[in-house]
C-alpha cells in the first residue's frame, strides 16, 4: 500500500479529489433541485386542491343562495313581509358568496404563484441537470481516480470502523445510563403527579362548597332583579305599546315603499333585459351598444360640464373686473378728495382768503358791521386825506396827529349815534360830544361803479353835515354845511368825484369830519392836491395846477421802464434774493427766533410785560434783517426796541425787547414781520386774556363686567386748562336701569337730570316695579304655616334676595358720583369719584351733567386741545351686569316626596364661570341644622369647573312644628306637608350669597289594618279556611305592600298577598289557612311595605286530620279550545282505619261541561282509587250569549239545579257565581277597558285592582274628592271582578274571547247507613244539617256558610272535603293553514319543499317544540321551531325525500315547550307517493373515467371553420310514469336567460357555438326524446370547443351529465397528439398559446378584419403561432416507470419480434443495444371533414422531418416519415424512442433530457383565405437518457 502511495502523483489526486467535490455538488445541486421541484410540485398540487375546493364551495353557496332566494320569490307574501330569519339567511349566503368569491380570485394568484415557482425549480433542475450531462464527459476519467483513491482508504476505513465499533461501544453504555436516569425522573414525576392529584380533588371540594354558596346567592340577586324588572316593565306597559302601534305603522309604510322601489329596480332591470334581447335578436353587441349609449352620456355630460366650467369663469371674470372697476373708482375717489383738500388747503393759504377774512374780521368789530379801510391789510398805503382815523383805538394811526383825533371824532355809523346820542367810552372805542361832531357822516364806497357811488357817497356825507335841506339832499344837490362855503363845497365835490376806484381802499368806509379849523381844513386840501396834482376843477378852493414838486413829462416807454423798475425793487425789497455760498443754494428763513414763538399769556389790561427774544442768523452768509411795524389793529400795544445789529455775519444773533401794554380785553393773534436779503420772516406773537377752560380728561368711563354686588370705584378726571377758576355741579341725567330692557322708558321723564341728592324718581320707573316686590318689601314672615304656595314661595325668595336688598338699599343705582359739587382752581385739576355697583344683568349706563359755574360760553374759550369749552359738560358711566361666578346647576333640589325617619341624599353641583377658583363655604340655618346636613362644608370650585357637595335630609315630624313657617300642611293627610327650605352657600369674594332651594313633601309611611286577631277555628289538614283583613294606605305615596315569610300553611289572595295601594287607597285580602299538622297553631302573619315598615297580624287556628288524602286538591285542566276533549285524574287515598264511601257532587254537567267519574267510591282503610275528570266545552261555545245560553238551559231542564245563582255584566263581560264555583265568559265583541276609555274619550278610572293599574307618580299628593267618589264607585264592579277571577287561570287576556272556570266541587262522606230524617250531622269544623237524604240536603243546605248550625240536632258526620277544577276555554292559540299536507308522487331520491304557517292567537311570544317525525322516514323538520311571536306567524319548512316507492304518512305534532303554559297543539299529517324514475341516455361517446358510467360525451371531431355540423342522442324513459327532462348548460345553471346569454360562447356574429334544443321535454312512459346539438365554428382556432349539459330528470337529484367537444381549424389538414395529454393547451408548463381570442380577425366583414388587420401591424402585435407539440419520452429505467410503457429490446433478440416493421420511406429503426427499452408516441394527421361543399376541398400530403441532431442520436424512429392524406381520412403515425440501458459508474445512475426538433410539414387540402399553402407545425421531441 505504501508503494502504491508513493506511485501516485500528488497533482493528480488532488485533480481526482476536486473532480470528485464538483461531481458531489453537482450531485448536491441536482438533489436538491429535485426536492425543491417535488415540493413545488406538491404545493401546486395543493393549490390546485384548494382552488377546486374553493370552487366547489362556491357552487354549493351558489345553490343554497338561489334556494333561498326562490324560497323568498315561491312565498305569495312581498319580502318585506316575510320572516325576517328567512330574509336574514338569504343576506348571509349573498355574503357568503361574496366572501367565496374574493377568496376564490386569492386562491387563483396563489396557485398562479405557485406555479411560478414551480417553473423557476423546475429551471433548475435543468441547469443542474445540464451540468451534470456536461460533466459526464470527464465522468470515466474520475470514477478510475475515485477506484484508486477507494484502494487507498480502504485500509483507513477499517481502521475507522473499529474505532466506530469502540465509540458505538461507550454510546451505549451512556444511553444505558441515560435511560436509568429517565425512569428515576419519570417515577419521581408519577409521585408529583399523584400528589397534584389529591390537592386538586381537595380544592375540588372546596371550590363546590364556595360554588354552591355563590349559587344561592346568585339565585337570591335573580330573584330580587326579577321582582325589580317585572315593576319597571309594569310602568313601560303602555310605552311599549304605543311604540309597537307606531313600530307597525311605520313597518307597513317601509314596506309600502320598499316594494314600490323593488318594482321600480325589476322594471328597470327587465327593460335592460329586453333591450338587450332586441340587439341580440338584430345581432348586434348588447355590451358594444350599452358601451356606446354610457360613452355618449358621459360625452354629454362632459360637453355641460365644460360649458358650466366656461359659464363659471365667465362669471368669475366679470366678478374680478367688478371688483377691480370698484376699486380702481374707490381709488380715484381717494385721490380726487386729496387734490380737493389740497387745492381747498392752497386757496385757504392765499392772500385773497387772508384779507377775505380780516375784512369779515373788521366787519364785526364795526357797529353795525360797516366797512372801513382795512389799515392791517396788503394793499398800499394811501392817505387822500388827514382826516381818515380809525374808528377806535384798536384801529388807530401813528401819523396822525393828536390834534386831528382831537377834532376829528371817528366812530362807526350807527343809527344810534345819527340820532345824536351820547357816546361813552366802552370797550376801549372813542365817541365824540356831539359839540364836536357833524351833524351827519357820509360813507364813502369805493368800487368798480365809480364816480356814480363816490358823488352819491359824498351827497349822503353832506348831507349828513346837519343843516342841509332833506328834500335838496335827496334830490343829489349838495347842501352847505355850516360855516363852509360853496368853494369849499365844489373843492370836495371835485375830489368826491374822481373817477375810479380809491388805490388801497376797495370796499372800505372812510369817516369825514369837516367840522373843525378852517386853517386845518385848508392845510388838508392843500396836501391833497400835493399828492393828487390839479383835479381838474375849475372852481377850487385853492387854486393849485401843479404838485409841491414837479415831475417832468416822461414818455410811455420812460413810464413803463420805470413801472418795470419799481416792481423788480420791489420784489427784491420784499422777497428777498437767493443766497449762494460755497456752491449751495440756501433755502428757508434766515433768521431764526428762539422762541420760536411769542406768547403773552392770561394778561390784564393797564399792566406792562416784557419779553427778550434772540434773532439768529442761520443763513450760509452775511445778512440783514429790517424790522417792519405791526399792523394798524396792534400797533399801538407794542413797542419793539433792540439795538440796530447791522450786517450779520452766519450764526450771528441780536436780542430784541418787546413791551405789551394791552388796552382791550380780547385775545390778539399776529406776527412780528422781518425783511431779510432771503425773504421775508414772521414770528407768531399771542396775547391771551385769563379765561376759564375746563376740560373733563375722562369723558367716558367703562367698568367693563362687573359681578352683581361688586363694587368699584372709577374717577372723574377734571383740568382747567385756563387760569379763572370755577365751581362745578355734577347731576346724574338718567335713571340707573338697563338700556336694553328700559330704553323705553328712559326717553320719557324719567330721562331728566336728577336732583343733587339723586332721591328723585320718575313717574316711568316707578310704574316698572313689578308687584312682587310689594310682598317682598314686608319684613314679617310668621312662624304659622303657609296657606297657599305663593305665600310659601315669597317667603322663601324673602329669604333669598336678603342680601340683594340691603345692597339696594344701600346703593340703589349702580351707577352713582358721590360728590355733587366742587371746586375747580385755575391751571388745577380734582378728581370725582365714581361708584359701579350694579344689582342686575345686562348693560347699564348712567350720564352724569357737570355745570361749570365761571365758564363764558360768549367768549369762545378753547382748551388746551384745541376746543370750544362749554359750560356743561357730560361724562358717560357704563357698565355691564354680570352674573355671579359660583351659582348652583339647580336652583331646586327636589326631593319629590320623602318619608319621616328616612334620610335621603342627593348631589348638588356648583359650578364656576370665573377663570379662576373660589372658595365656598355652607353654612346651614340654626333651625335646619337637625335635619339638614352638607358634606363638605368648605371646598373650592376650580375655574371653568364644577364641583358637587352631598347634601343629606333626614326629615321628621317634629320638622313640621319646628319649621312651620317653610311649610304648607296637606288638608287629605295626616302629618304631611310641602317643605321648601332654602339653604345659603357664601362665596368668598362674592358678595351675594348662592341658595338652593331644598323642596320635597313630607310626610308618614303608615298602613292601617283593620283587624289585628284572626280565628280560624278548627280547620282540616289539607284543606284551607279563608278569613279577610282590610289594610288601608294613609301615606302620600303608594306603597308596595306584601305578606313576606308566610308559612307553608298560609295563602293570601289576591296576588299572592301583594299590592300597590295608591294614597288613601284600601285593600281587602283573604288569608287562608290550611293546616299542614294536626297541632294548634298560634303564628304571626308579617305584613311588610316597599318602605320597610312591618305590621304583624297574629293568627290562631287548630289543625284536624282529614280521613281522605288527595293526589292533588287543585286540578288544572289544559287550556283548551271549543269542542275538544281534555282528560286528567287525581287519586285519591283513605287515610282511616275504617271503610270510607265517598260521593263527589258536581253542577249539571251542562252548564259546568265538567263530568267526574267515579261520582261515587267506597275505600277500604289505606286503599286508593283514582278519580277521572273531564271537560268538554261545546263546539258553538263562542257563539254563545252566556245569559241566555243560562236561561234557556234553565227553562229545557226541569228541575233545573243551575250552579250559576248571580250574573254581572261588565263591557261584554260576564261574571257569574255560586255555590259550586265562579265563571268569567266573554261575549263576542267584548271590548277591553282601554277601547271603552278611547270610545268615551273620559279619562281612564283608577281599577281597583293596583297591582296592574297604579300610579307610580311619587309626585302626586293626594286624590282631589272627584277622583275618590269615583274611585268608590267602581270599586265594587272591581272587588267583584277580583273576587269573581280570584283563582282563575291567567291564560285568558281580558280583550281576547274565552271562558275560565273555576269548579270547588264538595266530596261528602256517605255513612254506612242511612241517618234518618232530621239528623244532626256534626263535623270537626262546625255541624251540618241533613234532610232525608244527603243527596236532597246538597240542594239547599249547601248555600249556607260551612261551620254554622242549621236546624234540627241528630248524629255528627264529617264536613265534606273540598277538590277544585279550574278550567279554560279560548280560541285557537296556536294554528296552521293547512292541516293535511299532501306532497303527492314524488320520484324516489327526488327532493321537495313545502311550508305551511303556524300562526301565533296570543299576545306572548310561545316557545315550541315538536314531536312526530321518524328519523328514518321521508320527512325532515328543515328548521327546528324554536319560538313564535306574539301575533306572528312561522314559517314551518318540511323536506320530502322518499328513498323507497310507496305510500308514507307520518303525524307531526306542535305544541309548546313550558308544560304549565296553557295553550293547544297543533296536528299536522304529512303524507308522500314515492316513485322511482328510471332514464338511459343513448347515442353518446364514452364518458371519462372519473364520470357516471350513464353519461357520455358528445364529440364533433375535427371540422372545418364555418361548417355546421349536427349530432343527436336520446333520453328514454324506462320508468312506469311519465318524467319531465330539462337540457341546463353547466356554467349557466340557476341563473336568468340574460345571465345564460353572457356565460355561453358565441361567434362574431353573435349566436351561440354550440346550440341545443329542445331544452325541456316530458318523456311519456316507456317512450324516448332526442336531443339535437348543432355545433357551428365561425373561426378556427388550437384550443377545442367544450361545452357540458346536464340532464336533470323531474324534481329529482338525479342529474346526469353530457360532454360536448369539438375541434374548428382553418385548414383542412391538421396534426394532433394521439394522446389527449400530450395537447399543448393541457400542458400547465406550456406558454406559447394565447388565452385571448382576436375574434375582430376572423368576423364575417372583411371591413372589420381589415381594421383588425390595420391596428394590430400599428401596434407591431405578434400572435403566437401554431403551437409545438411537444412528445416527451420518460426514463423508462426509472423506479417509477411502469412496465406497460416500454419494450425490452436486445442485441440480437426480440426487437424485430416485438416491434414493428418500419413502412416504406420511413426512418430505419435505430439499433438496439442489450437491455435497451423502448417507447411510442402517435401522431394523427387528420383530413377534416366538411358538410357544406366548399371550394378547396382536396387530399393532402405531410412529411416528418427530424432535426440533425434527433437523426444522429439514434434514439427515434418514425413508422411513416411521409405520405398522402385522403379527404376525410386520418394517417397515424409512430415514434419510437429506444433508450440504451444506462451504465453504473461507480453505482451512481446519472440522466438528463435531451431534446431534438422536428416538423410536420402539410400541403394541400383547404385553407382560409391568405393562408400559406405550406403548414409546417413544429415538434419536439424529448427523451431522457441514463447514462
Amino acid at each position: 500500500m505504501s508503494d502504491f502511495r508513493r506511485n501516485v502523483e500528488p497533482e493528480k489526486r488532488r485533480k481526482t479529489n476536486k473532480s470528485l467535490l464538483e461531481l458531489k455538488e453537482f450531485q448536491n445541486e441536482y438533489n436538491a433541485s429535485k426536492e425543491e421541484v417535488d415540493a413545488c410540485d406538491r404545493k401546486l398540487q395543493n393549490e390546485n386542491q384548494k382552488l377546486l375546493h374553493a370552487t366547489t364551495d362556491l357552487e354549493n353557496v351558489r345553490n343554497l343562495l338561489s334556494n333561498a332566494q326562490e324560497e323568498i320569490d315561491s312565498d305569495y307574501l312581498p319580502e318585506g313581509a316575510q320572516p325576517r330569519a328567512r330574509i336574514q339567511r338569504r343576506d348571509e349566503l349573498s355574503l357568503r358568496v361574496d366572501q367565496l368569491e374574493a377568496a376564490l380570485d386569492v386562491q387563483r394568484s396563489f396557485t398562479q404563484k405557485a406555479n411560478e415557482v414551480f417553473l423557476e425549480a423546475e429551471r433548475r433542475l435543468f441547469n443542474a441537470d445540464k451540468n451534470i450531462n456536461r460533466f459526464a464527459e470527464t465522468l470515466e476519467d474520475v470514477v478510475l481516480a475515485k477506484e484508486t483513491i477507494a484502494a487507498l482508504d480502504r485500509e483507513k476505513a477499517q481502521r475507522l470502523a473499529k474505532m466506530e465499533s469502540q465509540t458505538k461501544r461507550n454510546k451505549e453504555k451512556a444511553a444505558q445510563a441515560a435511560k436509568d436516569a429517565l425512569e428515576a425522573q419519570a417515577q419521581e414525576a408519577k409521585r408529583l403527579e399523584q400528589q397534584r392529584e389529591a390537592t386538586a380533588k381537595a380544592l375540588n371540594v372546596v371550590a363546590k362548597k364556595k360554588m354552591a354558596t355563590a349559587t344561592v346567592k346568585s339565585r337570591e340577586l335573580q330573584s330580587t332583579t326579577k321582582q325589580t324588572n317585572d315593576a319597571r316593565l309594569e310602568e313601560r306597559f303602555k310605552a311599549v305599546h304605543e311604540l309597537k302601534t307606531n313600530t307597525s305603522l311605520v313597518n307597513a309604510e317601509l314596506a309600502g315603499l320598499a316594494a314600490k322601489h323593488r318594482n321600480k329596480v325589476s322594471a328597470a332591470q327587465q327593460r335592460l333585459e329586453d333591450d338587450k334581447e332586441a340587439l341580440l335578436s338584430k345581432g348586434l353587441n348588447p355590451y358594444v351598444e350599452f358601451r356606446k349609449k354610457e360613452l355618449a352620456t358621459e360625452a354629454r355630460n362632459r360637453e355641460q360640464r365644460m360649458k358650466d366650467a366656461v359659464d363659471n369663469n365667465k362669471r368669475e371674470l366679470a366678478d374680478r373686473l367688478e371688483r377691480e372697476a370698484n376699486f380702481i373708482a374707490k381709488q380715484e375717489r381717494a385721490e380726487q378728495q386729496a387734490r380737493e383738500y389740497e387745492q381747498e388747503h392752497r386757496a385757504s393759504q392765499g392772500r385773497t382768503v387772508v384779507e377775505e377774512r380780516n375784512h369779515n374780521y373788521i366787519l364785526k368789530q364795526t357797529k353795525g358791521e360797516m366797512e372801513v379801510l382795512d389799515p392791517l391789510g396788503k394793499a398800499a398805503r394811501v392817505y387822500p386825506s388827514q382826516i381818515v382815523g380809525p374808528a377806535s383805538e384798536l384801529t388807530g394811526v401813528k401819523r396822525i396827529t393828536q390834534q386831528i383825533r382831537q377834532t376829528m371824532g371817528i366812530r362807526r355809523a350807527s343809527s344810534d349815534n345819527l340820532e345824536g346820542e351820547d357816546g361813552d367810552e366802552e370797550g376801549g372805542e372813542m365817541h365824540p360830544s356831539p359839540s364836536k361832531t357833524l351833524g351827519s357822516t357820509t360813507l364813502r364806497t369805493q368800487s368798480a361803479p365809480g364816480a356814480a357811488k363816490t358823488a352819491a357817497s359824498i351827497n349822503a356825507l353832506l348831507a349828513a353835515m346837519g343843516g342841509g335841506d332833506q328834500e335838496s339832499s335827496a334830490g343829489g344837490s349838495l347842501v352847505l354845511g355850516p360855516g363852509m362855503s360853496a368853494r369849499e363845497l365844489n373843492q370836495l365835490t371835485n375830489l368826491a368825484s374822481q373817477p375810479g376806484a380809491m388805490p388801497g381802499a376797495d370796499k372800505a368806509a372812510i369817516e369825514l369830519n369837516l367840522n373843525g379849523d378852517d386853517v386845518e381844513k385848508k392845510e388838508l386840501l392843500k396836501l391833497t392836491v400835493e399828492e393828487e396834482g390839479n383835479l381838474g376843477n375849475s372852481n377850487q378852493l385853492y387854486n393849485i395846477s401843479s404838485p409841491k414838486y414837479k415831475i417832468a413829462d416822461m414818455s410811455k416807454f420812460e413810464r413803463d421802464a420805470l413801472d418795470r423798475a419799481k416792481d423788480r425793487q420791489r420784489e427784491r425789497v420784499e422777497e428777498g434774493v437767493e443766497q449762494i455760498a460755497g456752491g449751495r443754494t440756501f433755502h428757508g428763513p434766515s433768521f431764526v427766533s428762539k422762541p420760536a414763538e411769542l406768547a403773552f399769556v392770561d394778561f390784564e389790561v393797564g399792566r406792562k410785560y416784557k419779553k427778550r427774544f434772540t434773532l439768529t442768523n442761520v443763513s450760509y452768509t452775511f445778512n440783514s434783517f429790517k424790522y417792519l411795524d405791526f399792523d394798524d389793529s396792534v400797533i399801538d400795544f407794542f413797542e419793539v426796541t433792540f439795538e440796530k445789529p447791522g450786517r450779520m455775519s452766519a450764526g450771528m444773533s441780536c436780542s430784541i425787547d418787546i413791551q405789551f401794554t394791552p388796552k382791550v380785553n380780547q385775545d390778539i393773534f399776529t406776527h412780528m414781520r422781518f425783511y431779510t436779503q432771503t425773504g421775508p420772516v414772521e414770528i407768531p406773537l399771542k396775547c391771551l386774556i385769563r379765561r376759564c377752560a375746563p376740560r373733563v380728561l375722562t369723558p367716558e368711563i367703562d367698568f367693563g363686567n362687573v359681578v352683581m354686588g361688586q363694587k368699584l370705584y372709577q374717577n372723574i378726571k377734571i383740568h382747567n386748562t385756563q387760569a379763572i377758576p370755577t365751581r362745578f355741579t355734577i347731576l346724574p341725567l338718567v335713571e340707573d336701569l338697563p338700556v336694553a330692557a328700559e330704553a323705553g322708558e328712559s326717553e320719557g321723564a324719567g330721562s331728566r337730570a336728577v336732583s343733587a341728592s339723586g332721591k328723585e324718581r320718575t313717574a316711568s320707573a316707578k310704574s316698572a316695579r313689578p308687584e312682587e316686590d310689594v310682598v317682598l318689601e314686608s319684613d314679617h314672615i310668621g312662624s304659622e304655616p303657609s296657606l297657599n304656595q305663593a305665600e310659601l314661595s315669597a317667603r322663601v325668595h324673602r329669604v333669598m334676595t336678603e342680601v340683594l336688598r340691603a345692597k339696594k338699599e344701600e346703593s340703589p343705582n349702580a351707577l352713582s358720583c358721590k360728590t355733587v359739587e366742587g371746586f375747580l382752581a385755575g391751571y388745577g385739576s380734582t378728581t370725582v369719584e365714581v361708584q359701579c355697583a350694579p344689582l342686575s344683568l345686562g348693560q347699564m349706563e348712567q350720564k352724569f351733567l357737570i355745570v361749570f359755574e365761571d365758564v363764558a360760553e360768549v367768549m369762545e374759550s378753547v382748551d388746551d386741545l384745541g376746543a370750544l369749552v362749554k359750560r356743561e359738560q357730560i361724562v358717560t358711566a357704563r357698565t355691564f351686569g354680570d352674573e355671579v361666578p359660583i351659582y348652583v346647576a339647580e336652583e331646586v333640589m327636589d326631593l319629590q316626596c320623602t318619608l319621616f325617619d328616612r334620610i335621603y341624599r342627593k348631589k348638588i353641583v356648583l359650578k364656576n364661570r370665573a377663570k379662576s377658583a373660589y372658595r365656598v363655604i355652607v353654612k346651614v340655618a340654626p333651625q335646619f341644622a337637625s335635619f339638614v346636613e352638607v358634606n363638605p362644608t368648605m371646598f373650592f370650585v376650580q375655574a371653568k369647573s364644577s364641583q358637587s357637595m352631598n347634601v343629606k335630609f333626614a326629615p321628621t315630624a317634629e320638622m313640621l312644628s319646628k319649621v312651620a313657617h317653610f311649610t304648607l300642611p296637606y288638608d287629605e293627610f295626616q302629618l304631611a306637608a310641602l317643605c321648601s327650605l332654602p339653604i345659603e352657600i357664601q362665596v368668598v369674594n362674592q358678595e351675594i350669597p348662592a341658595y338652593f332651594i331644598l323642596s320635597s313633601s313630607v310626610c308618614a309611611s303608615t298602613i292601617e289594618l283593620s283587624k289585628s286577631l284572626l280565628e280560624f277555628g278548627k280547620v282540616y289538614i289539607g284543606q284551607k279556611s279563608t278569613r279577610k283583613i282590610t289594610i288601608k294606605n294613609t301615606s302620600m305615596l303608594p306603597q308596595k305592600t306584601a305578606f313576606v315569610r308566610l308559612r307553608k300553611e298560609f295563602i293570601v289572595q289576591p296576588n299572592d298577598g301583594f299590592a300597590l295601594l295608591l294614597p288613601n287607597e284600601s285593600q281587602e285580602f283573604e288569608i287562608s289557612f290550611g293546616p299542614q299538622s294536626a297541632i294548634n297553631y298560634e303564628v304571626n302573619v308579617t305584613l311588610a311595605t316597599s318602605f320597610n315598615d312591618t305590621y304583624t297580624i297574629k293568627v290562631i287556628a287548630e289543625g284536624v286530620e282529614p280521613p281522605l288524602s288527595f293526589s292533588s286538591s287543585v286540578v288544572q285542566m289544559r287550556t283548551t279550545y271549543p269542542g275538544e276533549r281534555v282528560l286528567e285524574n287525581v287519586t285519591v287515598r283513605n287515610q282511616t282505619r275504617h271503610v270510607q264511601c265517598f260521593q263527589v257532587m258536581m253542577p249539571d254537567k251542562l252548564f259546568s261541561w265538567v263530568t267526574v267519574s267515579p261520582a261515587v267510591m267506597e275505600l277500604a282503610p289505606g286503599e286508593s282509587g283514582r278519580l277521572e275528570v273531564e271537560f268538554c266545552p261545546p263546539a258553538d261555545a263562542q257563539s254563545l250569549d252566556p245569559v241566555e245560553w243560562h236561561t234557556k238551559l234553565q227553562d229545557q231542564i226541569a228541575p233545573a239545579v243551575s250552579p250559576l245563582e248571580e250574573w254581572e255584566m261588565d263591557s261584554g263581560w260576564a261574571f257569574g257565581k255560586g255555590i259550586f264555583g265562579q265563571l268569567q265568559w266573554a261575549k263576542a265583541g267584548a271590548r277591553s277597558e282601554s277601547q271603552l276609555l278611547e270610545e268615551s274619550n273620559e279619562a281612564p278610572v283608577e281599577p281597583a285592582r293596583p297591582q296592574s293599574h297604579v300610579n307610580l307618580d311619587t309626585n302626586s299628593t293626594a286624590l282631589s274628592e272627584e277622583d275618590l267618589e269615583a274611585g268608590e264607585s267602581t270599586s265594587v264592579m272591581s272587588d267583584l271582578g277580583e273576587e269573581n277571577n280570584n283563582g282563575l287561570s291567567k291564560d285568558l287576556a281580558e280583550e281576547e274571547w274565552g271562558i275560565v272556570s273555576r269548579w270547588n266541587l264538595p266530596i261528602l262522606l256517605r255513612p254506612r247507613k242511612r241517618p234518618a230524617a232530621g239528623l244532626d250531622v256534626t263535623a270537626a269544623g262546625g255541624t251540618l244539617a241533613l234532610d232525608t237524604t244527603l243527596s236532597e240536603s246538597l240542594n239547599s243546605p249547601m248555600k249556607s256558610t260551612m261551620g254554622k248550625t242549621l236546624s234540627g240536632s241528630a248524629k255528627s258526620v264529617p264536613l265534606p272535603l273540598f277538590i277544585s277544577i279550574e278550567c279554560a276555554v279560548t280560541l285557537p292559540q296556536l294554528d296552521s293553514d293547512a292541516k293535511v299536507i299532501d306532497f303527492g308522487q314524488v320520484s324516489v331520491g327526488t327532493r321537495l319543499m313545502r311550508s305551511l304557517k303556524l300562526f301565533n292567537r296570543t299576545q306572548e311570544p310561545i316557545k315550541l317544540k315538536s314531536i312526530g317525525f321518524n328519523a328514518v322516514g321521508p320527512f325532515t323538520l328543515i328548521r327546528p321551531i324554536k319560538e313564535i311571536g306574539a301575533n306572528e306567524s312561522l314559517n314551518v319548512l318540511v323536506e320530502c325525500l322518499p328513498a323507497r316507492p310507496g305510500l308514507n304518512v307520518e303525524i307531526l305534532e306542535i305544541l309548546a315547550e313550558d308544560p304549565e303554559r296553557g295553550g293547544h297543539r297543533v296536528t299536522l299529517t304529512f303524507k308522500v307517493q314515492g316513485l322511482m324514475p328510471a332514464v338511459e341516455l343513448e347515442g353518446l361517446s364514452a364518458p371519462p373515467p372519473n364520470w357516471d358510467p350513464r353519461t357520455g360525451v358528445v364529440d364533433f371531431g375535427h371540422v372545418l371553420a364555418k361548417d355546421y355540423v349536427m349530432k343527436r342522442f336520446t333520453v328514454r324513459n324506462k320508468s312506469t310514469f311519465a318524467i319531465n327532462a330539462a337540457v341546463v348548460r353547466v356554467p349557466s345553471y340557476k341563473m336568468t336567460p340574460s345571465q345564460q346569454a353572457e356565460m355561453i360562447e358565441r361567434t362574431t356574429a353573435g349566436l351561440p357555438i354550440f346550440s341545443i334544443r329542445p331544452q325541456n321535454v316530458t318523456i311519456p312512459e316507456g317512450e324516448s326524446a332526442e336531443i339535437e346539438i348543432t355545433f357551428r365554428p365561425d373561426r378556427g382556432r388550437f384550443h377545442p370547443f367544450r361545452e357540458d349539459l346536464d340532464i336533470m330528470i323531474g324534481e329529482t337529484d338525479e342529474i346526469l351529465r353530457v360532454g360536448i367537444f369539438g375541434r374548428s381549424w382553418d385548414r383542412q389538414l391538421v396534426v394532433v397528439p394521439h394522446d389527449p395529454r400530450d395537447e399543448p393547451f393541457s400542458n400547465k408548463l406550456f406558454r406559447g398559446t394565447s388565452a385571448v381570442e382576436d375574434t375582430f380577425a376572423v368576423h364575417s366583414s372583411s371591413a372589420v378584419r381589415t381594421a383588425a388587420m390595420n391596428a394590430r401591424n400599428s401596434l407591431q402585435l405578434t400572435f403566437p403561432s401554431t403551437p409545438t407539440i411537444s412528445l416527451e419520452f420518460p426514463d423508462p429505467f426509472a423506479a417509477t416507470a411502469s412496465p406497460s410503457s416500454y419494450v425490452e429490446v436486445g442485441a440480437g433478440g426480440d426487437a424485430a419480434a416485438k416491434g414493428k416493421a418500419p413502412a416504406k420511406g420511413a426512418a430505419p429503426a435505430p439499433a438496439a443495444t442489450a437491455g435497451a427499452r423502448q417507447q411510442v408516441k402517435r401522431l394523427v394527421l387528420c383530413s377534416t371533414s366538411n358538410t357544406d361543399g366548399r371550394v378547396g376541398i382536396a387530399p393532402g400530403t405531410f412529411e416528418i422531418v427530424l432535426s440533425p441532431e434527433a437523426t444522429a442520436s439514434g434514439l427515434f424512429a418514425l413508422s411513416v416519415d411521409k405520405g398522402a392524406v385522403a379527404m376525410g381520412a386520418d394517417v397515424t403515425i409512430e415514434i419510437t424512442c429506444t433508450v440504451p440501458k444506462p451504465r453504473s459508474l461507480g453505482g451512481i445512475f446519472v440522466g438528463s433530457w435531451k431534446v431534438f426538433k422536428a416538423e410536420v410539414v402539410m400541403k394541400g387540402g383547404w385553407r382560409a383565405e391568405g393562408a400559406p399553402e405550406e403548414n409546417r407545425v413544429p415538434l419536439t421531441l424529448k427523451a431522457y437518457v441514463c447514462l
